[in-house]
């Protein structure tokens, strides 16, 4: 059975392992997973199936194989009361739930890093309203769900309230290494995107890490444990200015180095995450970018994406920023560039935003990429 990710801790979990809470008495409860091999045996063993022992027939066979394990998974009971819809799975590191909807799926996590600044919670905020009202994943035959109340209540009450009703930019999160720091840096944002009729997910972890523990080498170490432990990274740049340049590099160096210790890669090979680098406030550079941020298309094509990074990376070679690329090169395997406008304007007078309708530019366009890249 194999092992899987708490989209919490993001550490490995064996289902095996999982602690079990029934809210009709107020208590843990232990349970032993039946052994699903002896059921699939039982049922499966017979004389039509003998053909699924041939390699041919394999993915059958596997397909089938998973279906046992997931029904294991599933029917957890709680033995003193026999309630099913009253029991929730609990991670053995952590102590969060790890939600029903998530077993037995393919997930993919895509994390968010960057230095302090750098746009994250306003991008955060405005891209998670986007994916939920415009129509790129309806297009495209895309859900779009929330997993778990907390992720509801945390993007209602840090982002959707202060950018869309108050009309203000969310606070900015303090560091996590002091301890002093409010919920929605504490918990982590869960969504599915699923397509209609396929047997995988996409999961989006939006964990938005204050800036503070990316920079310093030592509480990356200790904080983002989660950006190894995830297939996709989102990785904010600001080059607005020549300290948040410097910061941006500190980041990008802190993260190869990262992902180079916890995955044991050597020097000469390549870092095999897919990333997106993400330099927020384009608005500041719209007339040194000329047509890139107009006429933005909602929906893009996987060959609009390709050009767009392409023409921002001839942007950052043109113009003095060859050290962000060349890191890039020789540290990365499968990576895009992404400028993008989280407000579609600079406020004039910050935090408040009243003045102006958000209008934002290209959101989208690094999760359009992860979505083709994941297939």
């Amino acid at each position: 059975m194999r092992n899987y990710i708490c989209p919490h801790c993001f550490r490995n979990v064996n289902p095996y392992d999982f602690r079990y809470y029934c809210f009709n008495h107020d208590d843990y409860f232990n349970y032993e997973i039946p052994d699903w091999r002896k059921a699939f045996r039982q049922n499966e063993y017979t004389l039509k199936n003998i053909p699924l022992i041939f390699p041919a027939n394999k993915p059958r066979l596997r397909a089938i194989q998973e279906h046992y394990q997931n029904n294991v998974l599933r029917n957890v009971y709680c033995p003193d009361c026999g309630s099913r819809n009253q029991v929730k799975r609990i991670c053995p590191e952590c102590g969060e739930e790890f939600y029903y909807k998530l077993l037995g799926e393919q997930n993919r996590m895509i994390s968010v890093a960057g230095p302090s600044g750098s746009g994250k919670t306003v991008y955060l905020g405005v891209l998670i309203n986007e994916l939920k009202n415009n129509d790129f994943l309806r297009n495209k035959n895309y859900s779009f769900e929330a997993i778990g109340q907390m992720t509801t209540e945390v993007y209602r009450d840090y982002f959707y309230e202060p950018l869309y009703g108050d009309q203000v930019l969310p606070r900015k999160n303090t560091t996590l290494s002091t301890g002093n720091y409010d919920q929605s840096a504490q918990k982590p944002m869960i969504y599915q995107v699923k397509k209609v009729n396929s047997p995988s997910n996409l999961i989006l972890t939006f964990f938005d890490s204050p800036g503070e523990d990316v920079e310093d080498m030592d509480e990356a170490r200790k904080h983002l444990r989660y950006i190894h432990n995830s297939q996709g990274l989102l990785l904010f740049m600001d080059i607005s200015d020549k300290d948040s340049l410097m910061m941006s590099i500190q980041t990008l160096d802190n993260v190869v180095q990262m992902y180079r210790e916890s995955l044991a890669i050597t020097t000469n090979a390549k870092i095999p995450i897919r990333l997106a680098l993400v330099f927020g406030k384009c608005d500041k550079m719209r007339k040194q970018l000329g047509p890139l941020c107009e006429n933005v298309q909602k929906i893009p094509p996987p060959e609009a994406l390709e050009q767009v990074s392409m023409t921002f990376e001839n942007y950052l070679a043109n113009n003095g920023y060859k050290q962000i690329i060349n890191t890039i090169k020789n540290n990365f395997k499968n990576y895009k560039y992404f400028p993008v406008s989280s407000l579609g304007f600079e406020p004039n007078n910050p935090p408040d935003i009243s003045n102006h309708k958000i209008n934002p530019i290209m959101v989208e366009y690094p999760i359009a990429w992860m979505l083709y890249q994941f297939g």
